[in-house]
């Protein structure tokens, strides 16, 4: 049986560390998150491991060198550790100068999990998700 209850079992069993029950969005968010989990370098889904296994201790975890910081990642850290705390990874890993305050990681976040997987092109979406974060996003065509 296809179907939302199935595509979360799926996520889940590829993305292990993400708790995605509580942001799981039926237009496709969960198969936007592991395309953004795809894009992302080795060192970078270890952080966000590390991230999960120090849920109380995020000052501790290994963020990694300096790098763009792209859309895919910054909606995967506000949803693993929130908002706040992604708009620290940000202006800390970013390449580029990134807002401080954690409104434009929520923004994005959000639309992030609202892209429609089936209405959108792959190619379009990738562009999207690997977009620098404090930068301009491409349109989803």
């Amino acid at each position: 049986m296809a179907g939302p209850q199935n595509e979360l079992a799926h996520a889940r069993s590829h993305l292990p560390f993400l708790d995605l029950y509580t942001t799981y969005h039926p237009a496709g968010g969960v198969q936007v998150l592991q395309k953004a989990l795809n894009l992302l370098s080795d060192d970078v889904k270890a952080s966000l491991q590390s991230a999960k296994s120090n849920l109380d201790a995020f000052i501790t975890v290994d963020l990694g060198p300096k790098r763009s910081f792209s859309v895919g990642e910054c909606a995967l850290w506000a949803l693993l550790t929130g908002p706040q705390f992604a708009a620290q990874v940000a202006a800390a890993v970013g390449l580029v100068e990134a807002p401080t305050n954690h409104c434009k990681v929520s923004t994005v976040a959000k639309e992030v999990m609202a892209i429609m997987f089936g209405n959108k092109t792959g190619l379009s979406i990738e562009k999207f998700l690997e977009a620098p974060f404090a930068g301009k996003h491409p349109k989803l065509i």
